[in-house]
């Protein structure tokens, strides 16, 4: 803008430097308030939502349906209808450019106009209709159907529909994650990753703090677990030797969760078990040349460090020790042992020191390892140990008539494996399997009068137990064998019973008849031939 002004006669100079001076601030004023309401502008036009109307002639009726795009619902607004006119109106104001609808809808909409204040919009009716509208997030459908329509009002769009579902699964997703983490800041949850090398397979075992969620799935050769908690899992123990037989393994944390990744050799299937809410076990097959090669020269070397331990102490108990053997060579029977506990390494050893052979039963139900043993001699608590106690709650002795019952709870996970060192028998706990035991197979063979029988290779049996497990309760049948070392290395399902998994022994889970010669817990007979 500019202003021109001109001096005549008879004015004077200053009157004419004072009116140029006001020119130029009424200049900077009209600028200043130009910007301003460029400015502003952008807050103007955000404040009005933006609106699209979409207009289609269905079968038998019309339909519009007001979107507005960026919000997930609609503004607040109310549809009326009076004297022919039709108006859906807003409580703020809205931006929306009106199509031609009497040309989509000539039969239905003579007109149609945005109010001046944009709060609503009208459309001016041919004929008396029957009004349905219906809300679909941030869409809103209005039906215009004749007055002769029967039966229900039309449905939504089956994609509408659809997309209503993926958002609310979406939003289900949303709140879980949300979910998690704040349980996630407040619970702390952690898994400790155990690994253990067993003759013929590895066992991945996690062990969490708290309650968790698991997922399991094989995608050609990576097998994934998803665990449900948002945090990252320590896999040093697993990267730092890893067998041939598994080529990677990663962990992914995100939103949803926790996901361990292991990648494994062609022809390899891990197995997956879910053993507690807290616990979790993958099995993945090895070589079993090399996987006894590593057992066997792992249990050499824990031999020749126990029996240079054993050395020490006899040299350190001299004379306890002689006192011991000159009374054993006396020939008086053992009344009573008492388990001796030591250390290997990580491994935690129980050993049983009997004088004479016995036969015995090991295996392990969840969290429970049971040892029983075929002597009247009795069984005594072991004296405190530390390294006992870091990984196991309780250590009970059973006396059950003829045999005696040794209860054990672990706390932590480990792996259990029995030896015979002498005529003692060694319990060891720990993340590898140090003793081997040779597994069992289970044949099934018919007799003479076409009947199935099946056949055990249990070397040297001794007795057949029935055992009630106080914690399951069922009844279980337990033959105990002499050394060395033989059990089944996994569970096997029959129509008729379930033989469990054994450290020492065979355990089956069904009824057996045999003459009871015990107190209650436990019952002894005679094996039968087979």
């Amino acid at each position: 803008m500019v202003a021109r002004v001109e001096a005549t006669g008879g004015q004077k100079p200053a009157m004419n430097e004072h009116l140029g001076r006001w020119t130029q601030a009424l200049n900077v004023l009209l600028r200043l308030a130009i910007l301003a309401v460029i400015g502003l502008w952008p807050a103007f036009a955000m404040a009005q939502d933006e609106a699209q109307l979409h207009v289609t002639a269905e079968a038998g009726y019309g339909r519009l349906v007001l979107s507005f795009p960026g919000r997930n619902d609609l503004p607040e607004y109310s549809v009326k209808y009076e004297n022919g006119v039709l108006a859906i109106e807003f409580t703020e104001p809205i931006k929306l450019l009106l199509p031609d609808v009497s040309v989509a809808l000539p039969e239905y909409i003579s007109v149609a106009r945005v109010d001046p204040d944009s709060r609503g919009v009208r459309f001016g009716l041919r004929t008396a209709l029957n009004i349905n509208h219906m809300e679909a997030a941030e869409k809103l459908f209005v039906d215009l159907m004749p007055t002769s329509w029967q039966g229900l009002p039309p449905a939504l769009p089956e994609e509408v529909i659809a997309d209503l579902a993926n958002r609310a699964k979406e939003a289900e997703r949303l709140a879980e994650q949300k979910r998690k983490a704040e349980d996630a800041k407040r619970l702390q949850p952690v898994a400790t990753l155990r690994v253990g090398r067993n003759p013929t397979f590895l066992r991945v075992e996690f062990t969490w703090n708290v309650d968790t969620k698991a997922k399991f799935a094989v995608n050609g050769e990576a097998a994934t677990i998803d665990f449900e908690w948002p945090v990252p899992i320590d896999l040093y123990a697993i990267k730092a030797d890893m067998p041939e037989e598994l080529k990677s393994v990663l962990n992914a944390v995100t939103a949803d969760g926790s996901a361990v990744t292991f990648r494994v050799a062609p022809g390899v299937t891990p197995r997956f078990y879910t053993s507690s809410p807290q616990n979790y076990v993958l099995d993945i097959d090895i070589s079993r040349e090399r996987g006894l090669e590593e057992a066997i020269a792992a249990a050499e070397k824990l031999k020749a460090e126990q029996e240079a331990k054993l050395l020490a102490d006899e040299a350190a108990h001299g004379d306890e020790h002689a006192a011991d053997a000159e009374h054993d060579s006396a020939g008086h029977p053992q009344t009573s042992l008492t388990p001796v506990i030591s250390t290997v390494g990580s491994t935690v050893r129980v050993a049983f020191p009997f004088e004479q052979d016995t036969a015995a039963a090991v295996f392990r139900r969840a969290d429970t390892v049971w040892l029983l043993f075929d002597t009247s001699t009795v069984i005594n608590a072991p004296a405190s140990s530390e390294a006992l106690s870091m990984i196991a709650d309780k250590f009970e002795v059973i006396p059950a008539g003829d045999a005696e019952v040794v209860r054990i709870d672990l706390s932590a996970e480990r792996l259990a494996t029995l030896g015979s060192e002498g005529r003692s028998w060694v319990l060891s706990l720990g993340d590898v399997l140090l003793n081997p035991t040779e597994p069992l197979s289970l044949n099934r063979v018919r007799d003479r009068e076409g009947r199935f029988e099946m056949h055990v290779d249990l070397e040297r049996p001794a007795k057949v137990h029935q055992f009630r497990d106080p914690d399951v309760g069922d009844l279980l049948t337990v033959v105990t064998a002499y050394p060395p070392s033989r059990g089944a290395s996994r569970s096997y399902s029959y129509v008729d019973f379930t033989a469990l998994r054994s450290v020492q022994g065979l355990v089956v889970a069904a009824m057996t008849s045999c003459r009871s010669r015990s107190r209650a817990r436990t019952q002894s007979c005679a094996p039968s031939p087979d």
